[in-house]
Order: C-alpha cells, then sequence, then structure tokens
C-alpha cells in the first residue's frame, strides 16, 4: 500500500511504500536531508517536524528517545528511523537539509604550460561529386591528414549519426574538434576559436566543478554543492558499506554523484552562456572511495585490509557512458590513485604543489573527511598516508555543525577575563552553525582560557559551562540571536570528536616523519577548503600538526581542484601525475606497531 508524504517547506510530494522510512521517501522526491551516519539513527540531522499524520508513524524507538529527549512531545522525529504507516505532513527544518552553497577556496599551484589533450583545426573541403564520391567521414580525415598531417584518425559513432547533416549545412566549411590526435570527437559549422573543459574534484563533502577554455586557460566559471552522497553517510566507510550491500545500493550511490556532476555542468554552462553539449573534455579528481562510487566498482576491497583498489592507473571514458550531459564523445579523464585511501585528489595537489622542487623538508595535508598526508622532498623522496579524521572538521557529528556556507561561524574568539564570545560568520549572517574553522579556533579558545584541560574535559566549575541532558556544553551563541531559533553549543561529545579528528591527522604526520627519520619539518601546506579558512596558529596550538614557524605555514585552497585544471589543460601534467603516483611510497597506518599508542597520545590538546 502506498501513501501520501507531503514535505514542506519545499512543497514536494508523492506517494511512498508503506513501511519506507521518512528518510527514504525524502530521497525518492529529491528532498536532500542529512544523514551523516547513514541512516543508522546514531547522528540525529536528520530531524524533522510531522505536522500532520502523526499517527501515520511507526512508533518512536529508543535511538530515537535518546536522541529527542523531549523534543518527541513537540512532534519531532527522526526521518531515517520513523516508518510511514499512513499519509503525512512533513516540516524540514533549514538545520536538516545538506547545504549547496558552499564556499570555495580558489586552490593555488605552480605555473604550466598550456598544452591541451583536445585541440581544433578548421577545414573547407570540396563537396563530394560523381568523380570523388569519398564518403563523408573518410572526406574529412583525409583533409585533415593532408592539411595538418594528421594520420590514422577515426571517427566517434555518436558524431557519425550528425556528420552528414553538419558538413552539409556548413557548405563543408567546418571546424573539428581532435582528441589526443587520435578521434574526432565534433564538427561545428564554419570557424570555431574556443573549446571548453570541466574539471572537477569530487570530494566526500563538497563536490566542486571548474569550466575552463582549453584556448586561453581562464577559469570560465565555478560551481559547487554539497556531495549529494552525504544523504548515505557523511564518512567514507558509511558510504563504502552502503554501496555493498547490494547492486541497487551501488546503482543508487553512483547515480546520485552523477546527477551531481550534471547539476554543475549546466549551472557552471549557463553562467558562461554556452551549451553542456559544448564542453568536450572533464578531467576528475577524488579519494579513492569517490573515484570507485562514481564509477560504480565494486568496493569491497576497500572494506578490508589491504585495501586494495579495483583500478588504480589513469582511465579514460566517453561521457556517455558514466551518463553525463557533456558532449556525448567527450572524453572523460581520471587522475592516478596513489594507494589504499590515498587517492587521483593527492594526486592533484601534489602535481599542483610540486613539494620535491623545495630544498627543505616539506609536510602536505589535505584536511577533509579523508585527510590525506605527504613529506618529503627531492633527497628523501616522498611518503603518503591516509588519516581517517572523519567528518568533524566538515561540521558532521559535530552537534550544531554545517559546513562552510552562509551563517556558518568560521571564527571565535573567547575573552579569557570574562569569557564573553565574539564570532565571525560567513556571509555576515546571523549564525546557523558552526563550521570546521570555527570549531578548531573555538577549541583552541577554550583551552586558552581554561574552559577545557589538556585531556578535553569541561571545565564544569566554570559559570560559562552549563549542563544539559547530554552532558556539558559551552554556548557559543543564544537562541534569540541565532538564524534557526536555538542555541548553538558545543558539546562535550563535539570535543572528542575533535580530539579524535585532530589525533589521526597529528599521528599520520608524526609516523611519517618517524618513517623518514626527521623531526622537524620545514614547510607546512594546507590543502583543502578547510585549511584555507582554519587559523594556522589555532591549529598548531591544538596539536593538529607538527609545529612549525608560523611564517612557513601555507595555505594552497583547493589544491586538488587546481591539479584537476592542470590535468585538463595539460597533457604534460597528465603524464607527470602518472609518475608522481607510482613514485609515491605508501605507509598503511594500521600496520605500524606504535599507532595506537601515538594515537591515544595525540588526543591530548597541546
Amino acid at each position: 500500500m502506498k501513501y501520501e508524504v507531503l514535505f514542506r517547506p519545499s512543497g514536494k510530494r508523492g506517494q511512498v511504500e508503506e513501511k519506507r522510512t521518512v528518510l527514504e521517501a525524502a530521497r525518492e522526491l529529491g528532498i536532500k536531508l542529512r544523514s551523516d551516519c547513514g541512516g543508522k539513527g546514531t547522528c540525529g540531522k536528520c530531524r524533522v517536524m510531522i505536522e500532520e499524520g502523526e499517527g501515520g508513524l511507526s512508533s518512536p524507538t529508543e535511538k530515537e528517545r535518546r536522541l529527542l529527549g523531549r523534543q518527541l512531545a513537540s512532534h519531532c522525529r527522526l526521518a531515517c528511523t520513523a516508518a510511514i504507516q499512513g499519509p503525512l505532513s512533513v516540516m524540514v527544518p533549514r538545520e536538516s537539509l545538506a547545504d549547496e552553497a558552499i564556499v570555495v577556496a580558489e586552490g593555488e599551484g605552480i605555473p604550466f604550460e598550456l598544452s591541451p589533450v583536445v585541440r581544433k583545426y578548421h577545414v573547407a573541403m570540396t563537396a563530394p561529386n560523381a568523380e570523388d564520391p569519398t564518403g563523408d567521414a573518410q572526406r574529412l580525415v583525409n583533409e585533415l591528414a593532408m592539411v595538418y598531417g594528421l594520420r590514422e584518425l577515426s571517427v566517434d559513432y555518436p558524431l557519425l549519426r550528425k556528420l552528414p547533416e553538419v558538413l552539409r549545412d556548413a557548405a563543408w566549411d567546418v571546424t573539428v574538434t581532435v582528441w589526443d590526435g587520435k578521434q574526432v570527437l565534433d564538427v561545428e559549422q564554419g570557424y570555431v576559436n574556443d573549446s571548453y573543459g570541466m574539471a572537477v574534484d569530487i570530494g566526500t563533502t563538497t563536490v566542486v566543478g571548474y569550466l575552463m577554455s582549453m584556448r586561453t586557460g581562464q577559469t570560465l566559471a565555478i560551481e559547487s554543492m554539497t556531495n549529494p552522497q552525504v544523504a548515505y553517510g557523511a564518512d567514507v566507510m558509511t558510504r563504502i558499506v552502503y554501496a555493498m550491500k547490494d547492486d541497487e545500493n551501488r546503482r543508487r550511490i553512483r547515480q546520485s554523484i552523477v546527477d551531481g556532476l550534471n547539476t554543475i555542468v549546466e549551472k557552471a554552462c549557463a553562467k558562461a552562456g554556452i551549451a553542456p553539449s559544448k564542453v568536450v573534455e572533464m578531467t576528475l579528481v577524488g579519494n579513492t572511495a569517490m573515484h570507485h562510487l562514481f564509477l560504480g566498482l565494486n568496493t569491497e576491497s576497500l572494506a578490508r585490509a589491504p585495501f586494495v583498489p579495483v583500478l588504480q592507473e589513469a582511465c579514460d571514458f566517453k561521457a556517455r557512458d558514466l551518463l553525463l550531459v557533456i558532449n556525448p564523445c567527450a572524453n572523460v579523464h581520471l587522475l592516478p590513485i596513489e594507494a589504499g585511501f590515498v587517492g587521483a585528489d593527492n594526486v592533484g595537489v601534489l602535481i599542483a604543489t610540486q613539494p620535491q622542487q623545495y630544498p627543505g623538508l616539506t609536510l602536505i595535508i589535505d584536511i577533509g573527511t579523508n585527510g590525506e598526508i605527504v613529506l618529503g622532498n627531492e633527497e628523501l623522496g616522498l611518503i603518503c598516508c591516509s588519516a581517517a579524521a572523519g567528518p568533524a572538521f566538515e561540521g558532521a557529528h559535530i552537534k550544531c555543525g554545517m559546513v562552510a556556507s552562509t551563517g556558518a561561524i568560521a571564527g571565535v574568539k573567547i575573552d579569557p577575563e570574562t569569557r564573553e564570545v565574539s564570532y565571525r560568520t560567513i556571509g555576515g549572517t546571523r549564525p546557523e552553525g558552526i563550521c570546521g574553522s570555527g570549531i578548531i579556533e573555538a577549541v583552541a579558545q577554550m583551552v586558552k582560557c581554561g574552559i577545557l584541560s589538556g585531556d578535553g574535559r569541561m571545565n564544569t566549575d566554570m559559570r560559562c559551562v552549563r549542563s544539559s541532558e547530554n552532558g556539558p556544553e559551552f554556548v557559543l551563541e543564544r537562541a534569540d540571536k541565532t538564524g534557526i531559533g536555538k542555541d548553538i553549543v558545543i558539546t562535550q561529545k563535539d570535543i572528542r570528536e575533535v580530539q579524535l579528528a585532530k589525533a589521526a591527522i597529528y599521528t599520520g604526520a608524526s609516523i611519517l616523519m618517524r618513517r623518514l627519520g626527521v623531526e622537524k619539518v620545514d614547510r607546512v601546506i594546507l590543502a583543502g577548503a578547510f585549511g584555507s579558512y582554519v587559523d594556522p596558529e589555532s591549529a598548531m596550538a591544538i596539536g593538529l600538526f607538527p609545529r612549525c614557524a608560523l611564517e612557513n605555514v601555507k595555505a594552497v585552497g583547493n589544491a586538488a581542484g587546481y591539479g584537476a585544471r592542470m590535468a585538463l589543460l595539460s597533457k604534460a601534467m597528465r603524464m607527470e601525475a602518472a609518475r608522481i603516483a607510482r613514485a609515491v611510497k605508501y605507509v598503511e597506518l594500521t600496520t605500524d606497531p606504535d599507532f595506537e599508542s601515538m594515537f591515544i597520545a595525540s588526543t591530548r590538546f597541546t
């Protein structure tokens, strides 16, 4: 039996099968509810208000009673555990939605020479006649060989279907798009100068796409969004396990990111005033799990040691086979994976930053849900590891956490005498939550003011620390001054999440340093959006990374995205990506005999 479910304020409604959860209904109707725990009923981020038809839901579970407490009496439910048994009207609070408007930190990288794998050639041919009845495709190929010396070209199948019409409408005067000197991808009427490509960084939390002119190297538009896969879990492992369950789950989670990429392409092209079909090349980077989930590959080998990827080398696919809305003949290039969970995004960071070019010892940390760390120089070589920092720095698993979007508290100061809090929000609006950079600064300030001890416990003797049904918490802002009508707080559980996340990063860096036999680093490069907004002094104060002279700590923004753009615009950079991916030595942290003891020691705030 099916029941009608209405979601407000979106107004979306539909017939939903009995016993489906409210979360499953939301997914079916295209409503992107937060589900950081993957629907296990442990994160509490998918809270919804039942406006009508509360009797049409299953009884509250023990998990709901524990997480919601008195809120149950106010018709609040967890969408992931509430099963539909009748018609419903559901209100989705602002804070329960996965935010689309992500703040993107532009990436930095080394200069490089423009040499895209896609090039355009203008040809003016003679029309076929009785003396020369050569076929259309062969006539085109022959002309390119004669004028430009291009040999053994093929014409891609979708282009063959429209080729006769295009050639004749153009009176045989056309511009031809050729990929890598091997295949004809497109034919356009007359002389066309520019060609377009997309470079995409598929992050665990955020997806960023760059529309580029492959003639000038100019960035024409940037679009970003929360990775739609957050509906299936905030962290990498939760998504891997979801995809492992059955083929339908694997198809569903893959389709969600494909739909997201197509949205990014369409929005970027609309900004630039071009059709998506004009995009004839795409490059993609992402960690190993994002790489495999996008391609629909089996993720079982990533769920257990030795964490072997299905596909490790750089690869090329046709856009039509991946169901992308760009030109169906377009090539989609995925950069290589280094090993385990150190993926193509880290390769992008390395070709963008080239740490081996510097004489001193460089530590690179791409801080995200799946933290990737590289250490070395030309003399010692490069070694890397993956640190499962979890999504705390992206705002997940934090009671009032959110991604870096409008309304997020991004910086915090606490008066050491009065304990009064001042803060800044992204966009200068009323606060709606706190993002990763704000969490780090808040924790550093709380330690400095004695609100937190070195082992992370809140000082409950202080008046600024209050008790709640879930333990002690520190109030950043009262409900009447927020944009969500609720207090924004940092809880004791939030502090534990930060300790686990920062300990993972610090331990990874420490083990790499020990492997190279060094006791200090000369430079620290912080990559990723989080690294761009976090205060280096605060990060170092809580022990996020080993100490280094502050003037030698540099944020480079989305270096993975910059690396993706380099690979889009330069064939030489693709070759460099392949070389560096094989040159970096991977270290599996969990096999280190001292990992556990080092991790525990690293949970302390220094």
